[in-house]
């Protein structure tokens, strides 16, 4: 009779151990799909943020958490035929959006097609790189503490209304 009760205790002892080893191993997997959910990127009309400023996810827009950073918001623009990519930052060592966009000519800067464009109720100082094999251009202006760039892949002109609601979007902190 010992044998046979010290028998079911060991059946029911093991039996309880790997009950409990299964929990243990469900349970990483658990937390690994909340912390997908948790790093899935802003859609459409939801706020990112970063050290200096917020801005509102436009629609059609991606945000791309490989170009962010602390200090630098990185978007996919949507297929408007002007520009792959914005890069948004803010530069606190200057304060002249006239002044940063000079001391960015050169390195394939085209002085004569720098201009001022208006996006949103804002007055960029604009930059076109016309040497480099992207094509790209940058517009600066001034905002508290420093001076917005908002950093334009691929691609000439640039067209403000697709700018539009992302810098109407952009606050400053």
């Amino acid at each position: 009779m010992k044998k046979i009760l010290l028998s079911i205790v060991v059946v029911a002892a093991g039996l309880f151990v790997a009950s409990c080893g299964n929990k243990q191993e469900q349970a990483p997997e658990a937390a690994g799909d909340e912390q997908q959910t948790e790093a899935q990127a802003p859609e459409a009309g939801e706020t990112v943020e970063c050290d200096n400023f917020t801005l509102a996810v436009p629609s059609g827009w991606k945000y791309n958490e490989n170009g962010s950073s602390s200090t630098t918001i990185t978007l996919d623009a949507p297929d408007y035929g002007q520009f792959e990519s914005v890069t948004i930052y803010v530069n606190k060592e200057e304060t002249s959006a006239e002044k940063l966009r000079d001391q960015y000519f050169g390195d394939g800067a085209d002085k004569e097609k720098a201009a001022d464009v208006t996006i949103g109720g804002k007055t960029f100082k604009q930059l076109y790189y016309t040497e480099s094999s992207d094509n790209n251009s940058d517009l600066f202006t001034e905002v508290d503490g420093g001076v917005l760039v908002v950093s334009l892949s691929k691609n000439l002109p640039v067209e403000a209304e697709p700018l539009k609601p992302l810098v109407e979007s952009i606050k400053m902190k």
